[in-house]
């Protein structure tokens, strides 16, 4: 074989292992499982931690309900909350000790929001290799109504109900087909007559769900026998 000839067939191997490998990247699929958990009406009872105020630590209580649309979209119809407020003890210890009080200082009453729901991700953990716990990420922005009470030293309380808006992410984990425990961060602010009031919150959420669509793959025999393994049933 001459120089020539040998050059040729190096270049035509080359030529081909180039195109079997851009052929096999091109083929690469991933498998991606059906959601086990299917949303559709669902109902959210929440506490919170509210540690933002400067003279009062409020902890809010909520009750909320979502409609699912699909897997990635849901609505949240509702989202009520009151709030019980504490004085800290450096209200408590400026009167006490100094005889001072704030002239004035607020804090939130209850709101009301609708917000838009976003749910961009969807999978499982494994707990000490024994359990398997299902989860999705939640993010939302809504808007609606919130009422602020204000204390004033030299006369009686006021109370404003504003406009607001509301941002939050969660993460999801459920518990069995009906329920499912949440852990939610939230900003929100009121556009109240003197200028904006924010609030920070932590809040934890138990909810039920209503409704199950019932996925696809449910109708399998072999996957039915592993759901009742896992204890996953429509009594739960």
């Amino acid at each position: 074989m001459s120089y020539k000839e040998l050059t040729k067939a190096v270049l035509i191997a080359g030529c081909v292992l180039a195109l079997n490998a851009n052929a096999e990247e091109s083929e690469y699929t991933a498998a991606v499982q059906e959601r086990l958990y299917q949303d559709k009406h669902v109902f959210t009872l929440w506490g919170g931690w509210t540690p933002d105020e400067d003279f009062t630590v409020n902890y809010p209580i909520s009750l909320s309900y979502r409609y699912h649309l699909n897997n990635h979209i849901a609505w949240e119809a509702f989202r009520g909350t009151y709030f019980v407020s504490q004085a800290r003890d450096i209200k408590n210890q400026l009167i006490d000790d100094y005889g001072l009080s704030p002239e004035e200082f607020d804090y939130p009453l209850y709101s009301f929001y609708t917000s838009a729901v976003f749910k961009p991700t969807y999978g499982k953990d494994s707990v000490l290799n024994r359990w398997v716990v299902n989860h999705e990420t939640h993010f939302s922005i809504g808007g609606g109504l919130a009422a602020y009470n204000t204390e004033y030293n030299y006369g009686d309380d006021t109370q404003e109900l504003a406009w607001a808006v509301r941002v939050a992410a969660a993460r999801k984990y459920h518990l069995s087909a009906r329920w499912a425990a949440h852990v939610e961060l939230e900003e929100s602010w009121a556009f109240k007559d003197e200028g904006v009031k924010n609030n920070f919150a932590l809040n934890i959420g138990l909810s039920y769900q209503f409704s199950r669509q019932q996925p696809l793959s449910e109708t399998n025999e072999e996957l039915n026998s592993l759901y009742d393994y896992l204890g996953v049933s429509d009594e739960k």
